[in-house]
């Protein structure tokens, strides 16, 4: 069980470093920083950074905030390349002792979330990240747990309040992150080249350090998942569900070949195993649906010749990517 009292970080005076990426999503924005003049920050000093990713209109220019309980700085990107960049950016530019990652479309509910997730990374070492969501699905506000399937699709499970208990997880997505900055700079920071899910690549890093994540109620702060944003800039791919379905496939590849290169081998064995698991546990609402809609809207039976030629071309990729390593490996032993 994590502590529950503030009592250390009370007293600490750590410095708290927020990075927020914003793509036209002025109105959550500004929701988002209301929330955060409701928390609780003891002697913590929180800075706010908002990487602005070709908004239009700029956020400096659509928004007026009355800010007491925190600095805030607005960094513009004219040309929008994505919240790997965004976030990378913001950190170097900033010295703290935590940093913490939420999406723009989040919103603070419990005001001393922020002192207890700091509370939980000052006692435990070996808990690396802390963090986690509420999300709306259908009429019902449920708490998200990230997991990573053993063919790395990577799914939420859907659990109400009167079920979830403090947990330890796979993986935090950065919609609310809290890492040490010394253990953030033990990565190489996110992967810029990839179009999605550099979250999940972080944290896959950072368990490779051997640490864990944690979240219970009391991490959590509410995601509203707005399609906003998701039209143009880095996420457009989001409005089209193919290619939304490619991009996920294809940055699985690139996550398996750095993580767990030995399953593309054996990664159609596993999508063939797991497929009808994972679509029972989706029509069951195990898992959101919020995300998997992006990638199945529309017309099903078109997209069927597509998801089958896509998937064939990345196992092919994903071979491909085996062998070069192996050949690698074959070419530096003969030389020993």
């Amino acid at each position: 069980m994590e502590p529950k009292n503030f009592q250390a970080c009370s007293r600490s005076g750590h410095v708290v470093h927020l990075v927020v990426p914003v793509h036209n999503r002025i109105e959550e924005v500004d929701t988002l920083l209301q929330s955060l003049e409701t928390l609780n920050l003891g002697n913590l000093e929180l800075l706010v950074t908002i990487i602005d990713d070709e908004s239009t209109p700029p956020v400096s220019s659509a928004t007026k905030w009355s800010l007491k309980k925190f600095s805030l700085t607005i960094i513009r990107q004219e040309k929008g390349r994505g919240p790997a960049v965004a976030r990378n950016l913001a950190i170097n530019r900033t010295q703290s002792d935590f940093i913490w990652f939420l999406d723009s479309d989040t919103e603070i509910i419990a005001p001393d979330c922020l002192m207890h997730m700091v509370e939980i990374l000052l006692r435990n070492p070996q808990t690396v990240g802390v963090g986690g969501v509420w999300e709306t699905v259908g009429e019902e506000r449920l708490i998200q747990k990230l997991e990573i399937l053993p063919n790395f699709i990577f799914l939420n499970r859907c659990i109400s309040a009167t079920e979830f208990r403090p947990v330890q997880v796979d993986a935090i997505a950065t919609s609310n992150l809290l890492l040490r900055s010394k253990d953030f700079e033990e990565t190489n920071g996110f992967m810029e080249t990839l179009p999605r899910d550099e979250d999940n690549d972080l944290c896959l890093m950072l368990k490779e350090n051997g640490y864990h994540f944690y979240q219970d109620e009391n991490t959590l702060v509410l995601h509203h998942c707005s399609p906003l944003g998701r039209q143009s800039g880095a996420f457009a791919h989001f409005s089209d569900p193919k290619a939304y379905l490619k991009d996920l496939l294809e940055t699985r590849i690139v996550l398996l070949g750095r993580h767990a290169p030995w399953k593309l081998m054996i990664l159609p064995l596993l999508d063939l195993c797991l497929a009808p698991l994972i679509f029972l546990r989706i029509v069951r609402g195990t898992y959101s649906g919020n995300r998997i809609q992006m990638a199945t809207q529309g017309s099903k039976i078109r997209q069927l010749p597509f998801t089958f030629c896509q998937s064939l071309a990345c196992y092919f990729s994903g071979f491909r990517m085996c062998m070069r390593g192996r050949k690698q490996t074959t070419r530096g032993t003969s030389r020993l």
